[in-house]
């Protein structure tokens, strides 16, 4: 095979490659930005009852639409995120804003697979050696072990 053909196909591979890539960084952001405006055009209990119903978002964040209508109250709580099942309630206690228009925003979940946890438990499995002896037996490596051995436990 000439060598002008393999390095055609090298180029266009890259190519390919680097188009993938591009189209996979850009996707989150549009999903993020789809779900901002559904979710903005319901009232704040849809909105977090919508979030919680979604298996995507692990959390809740609360967000201003526009700072000058933002209440004191907000600024406490606008940077922080919060477990779907304690969230302070919109509008806040202490809001002074007639017309209030703070609103929830559900923090997606970033992990690419599953969770380890659903996996099957590694401590089952043998993790030594077979041919050889068990490793926790025998003298601890680590000093500050030695502070265990000669500490007086009767007087706890």
């Amino acid at each position: 095979m000439p060598t002008w053909i393999i390095l055609l196909l090298g180029v266009a591979l890259l190519v390919a490659a680097a188009l993938l890539l591009r189209g996979r960084n850009e996707k989150p952001e549009k999903q993020k930005q789809s779900v901002r405006r559904t979710v903005a055009s319901l009232t704040p209990k849809e909105q977090l009852e919508r979030i919680r119903q979604s298996e995507r978002f692990w959390g809740v964040a609360i967000e201003t639409r526009e700072d000058s209508h933002a209440c004191k109250a907000v600024h406490k709580v606008v940077d922080r995120e919060f477990q779907t099942y304690d969230v302070p309630k919109l509008p806040l206690e202490e809001c002074d804003n007639v017309n209030c228009r703070c609103r929830y925003y559900g923090l997606p979940d970033l992990r690419k697979s599953e969770r380890r946890e659903t996996t099957s438990d590694r401590r089952q499995s043998i993790r030594y050696e077979p041919n050889k002896d068990n490793r926790r037996i025998g003298e601890d490596r680590r000093k500050a072990d030695e502070l265990w051995k000669n500490s007086n436990t009767q007087d706890l």
